[in-house]
């Protein structure tokens, strides 16, 4: 752990977090190595919301609904990318000139083919 934090705050996981978030040191509690970039994102924005409610003056903590809300935008926000990089990857097919509904034949009217 960290020599700069008093023993007591070692102690107490929440005034820890709050510590680190404080000094941009999120990474040091997570394992980083299993979070790629896009999720990363999403991790700080909860961080970050965790931090909220864990401010010790009731009155600036988010209500729940207002946590219900956040946490709904970020999961939007997950969502957004997925469908980005799936019309990405539809693009990438379209240019390279494959396409998925090729017209059938054409028949002459008078059964001539």
């Amino acid at each position: 752990m960290d020599e700069c934090l008093c023993s007591q705050e070692k102690r107490n996981l929440a005034t820890y977090f709050v510590v680190l978030m404080n000094e941009s040191r999120l990474l040091q509690i997570l394992e980083a190595g299993k979070l790629n970039e896009r999720k990363m994102e999403q991790v700080h924005g909860v961080a970050e919301l965790a931090k909220r409610c864990l401010n010790l003056k009731s009155e600036q903590r988010p209500s729940m609904k207002e946590v219900a809300a956040e946490l709904e935008r970020l999961r939007g926000f997950e969502r957004h990318q997925l469908v980005q990089k799936s019309s990405e990857k539809n693009m990438s097919v379209a240019s390279e000139g494959v396409d998925a509904y090729d017209s059938p034949p054409a028949y002459d009217s008078h059964g001539d083919s």
